[in-house]
């Protein structure tokens, strides 16, 4: 009996250990804090300013968390870099003509100094009673008093002199430094003007879990920060990761999909994140909102189902070895994923090529991308390469899996083999989907395998017959009918005496009607490497949970 009360007391103890031990295992991850670029959100021709609007703002500083020290009623704000404007009916546009503007990066900084914001606005007010332009500068905890937006240094020291019975004693002209941001009203009076490397925050005045500020047509949870490269203003949401990951899992896949394929989604997403917090760190924030790392959408983009996916996964990390996975992915693998080395360089134990029959059936299942020899060289010189008028485009060496490792291209004046993602970067990623294709001339020669005289296999009799693409005559149930497209959609098997090769629709009305341009006949969408997305879709379709679905695509890989 006291063997018995002994062992449930341990069992609960250990229930209750590894209960706290899970929780705080969760609570460390997402509720980390990561910094995310918006760079989708501004227009390129309009870099430079951007407006902002919520239910009013608290502005603040990061010291191991948000310390605000301002809260402004404002529903609508607008941040801007520092630069030359021209004021037009109350709209400031960036221009580079400085005898056309209207305001300037040009100031006066006073010896006025305070310790609060509020200290200080009450000097600013006194000084705009006089007429005097003036505005708070924050600098490393201290809130300063600067004057104007001068277009030239001299007409900013003749200011400075007629003022300097109300500025002070002493006085500097500060000049354009492309690192100044400010924060603006709707009427173009500034609230305050920072250097990108103070980090001055933004929150919402309700700072509720389902509070968001908006910026031009998004919306995002938590923390706004701003950073500038040049002219070009940068906005930074500091968002939690799991608030993070409810805006990814939505543009990375479809919300309509199986739960256990967004569950799937939420952890590499997650892994993703964690391992890749520091891509951009020498630009002032960890991640950016497009395909280069993420696609983040913001609140706008969350769903009822994504969220719950994320909410399900808390804490849940796929690991190798006791190491983050870098849990790579991609739309669909064509049949096969691909081992890492076969695309990238580096080996990797837990990113194997595994049979991906459950990709099969997807969109760009199968693709063709139609280019002309001009355009294939037009392409070389946008990628530094230039090998005079294309001559000829081969396949050197594929994969296990039939992807491309080397694409000679030769030319009039040399050539050039390109090796494993350049052979699809340098044609465009969304033109060549994948390296998993095939090369052929419009003429009907396959680079890779065909020769123009190709020999027709008989099934019937298993005879060969020695034919060219443009007198051929193939036996169907209605008689013996020429080669065309709506005849070859059936496929139709030929070699060269060595190599025999089936002529798909798609493959075959490339050869037909491409006019002498190379065809790229290709499987799949992506690099090919780790979790397939539709696959993840049809094994969810099929009862798998999202643990099975990784560790089938991370080979050898645990989700704790």
């Amino acid at each position: 009996m006291k063997r018995s009360i002994l062992l449930t007391i341990l069992a609960l103890f250990l229930t209750f250990t590894l209960s706290e031990q899970v929780l705080a295992y969760e609570n460390t991850y997402d509720d980390e804090y990561v910094r995310i670029a918006l760079k989708s959100v501004l227009k390129s021709e309009l870099n430079y300013v951007s407006s902002l609007s919520s239910d009013g703002f608290q502005l603040g500083t990061w010291d191991k968390g948000f310390s605000p020290f301002l809260e402004v009623n404002n529903r609508k704000l607008f941040t801007r870099v520092d630069s030359y404007y021209i004021d037009t009916y109350g709209n400031l546009l960036k221009t580079n003509d400085i005898y056309k503007a209207t305001y300037g990066p040009i100031h006066i900084k006073t010896d006025k100094a305070f310790s609060s914001y509020e200290e200080a606005l009450y000097e600013v007010k006194y000084l705009r009673d006089l007429n005097i332009d003036a505005f708070i500068y924050y600098n490393q905890d201290i809130f300063e008093i600067w004057v104007g937006q001068y277009l030239d240094e001299n007409i900013a020291y003749e200011e400075a002199i007629k003022y300097s019975d109300y500025l002070g004693g002493k006085n500097e002209i500060e000049n354009n430094n492309k690192n100044r941001i400010m924060l603006t009203d709707e009427y173009n009076e500034i609230l305050l003007m920072f250097d990108k490397n103070q980090g001055i925050y933004l929150s919402s005045l309700n700072a509720s879990d389902e509070s968001v500020i908006n910026i031009e047509n998004n919306s995002y949870r938590d923390y706004i920060t701003f950073s500038r490269t040049g002219d070009e203003l940068i906005i930074i949401n500091t968002v939690k990761i799991k608030n993070y990951l409810y805006g990814v899992v939505p543009k990375e896949t479809y919300p309509s999909w199986p739960l256990e394929a967004l569950k799937a989604q939420a952890v590499a997403a997650r892994n993703y994140a964690l391992i890749n917090s520091n891509k951009h760190s020498n630009e002032g924030y960890d991640l950016c909102d497009t395909s280069h790392c993420q696609v983040y959408g913001g609140y706008k983009s969350e769903t009822i189902m994504t969220n719950r996916a994320v909410n399900e996964t808390l804490g849940r990390i796929l690991m190798y070895n006791n190491e983050l996975v870098e849990a790579y992915y991609h739309s669909s693998s064509g049949g096969y994923t691909e081992d890492s080395e076969n695309v990238w360089s580096n080996k990797v134990p837990y990113l194997r090529g595994v049979d991906d029959s459950f990709s099969l059936g997807s969109p760009y299942d199968s693709w063709q991308f139609i280019i002309s020899d001009e355009e294939i060289r037009t392409k070389l010189i946008e990628n530094g390469l230039d090998v005079g008028h294309i001559t000829d485009v081969s396949v050197l060496s594929t994969s296990e899996s039939g992807r491309v490792i080397e694409l000679m291209i030769r030319g009039t004046m040399g050539s050039q083999v390109l090796k494993k993602e350049k052979v699809r970067q340098v044609f465009g990623a969304n033109n060549i989907k994948s390296t998993l294709y095939e090369v052929y001339f419009g003429d009907g020669k396959n680079s890779s395998s065909l020769t123009q005289e190709i020999y027709v296999y008989n099934t019937n009799n298993g005879s060969i017959e020695k034919q060219s693409l443009d007198n051929v005559n193939i036996l169907s149930s209605d008689g013996a009918k020429s080669l065309n497209t709506n005849l070859l959609s059936k496929g139709v098997t030929i070699t060269d005496g060595t190599v025999r090769t089936e002529l798909t629709d798609k493959k075959v009305q490339g050869l037909l009607n491409s006019d002498g341009k190379f065809v790229f006949s290709g499987k799949g969408w992506g690099h090919g490497v780790g979790m397939s997305q539709w696959g993840a879709k049809k094994m969810a379709e099929l009862g798998y949970s999202y643990e099975e679905i990784l560790e089938y695509y991370y080979t050898g890989a645990k989700v704790k």
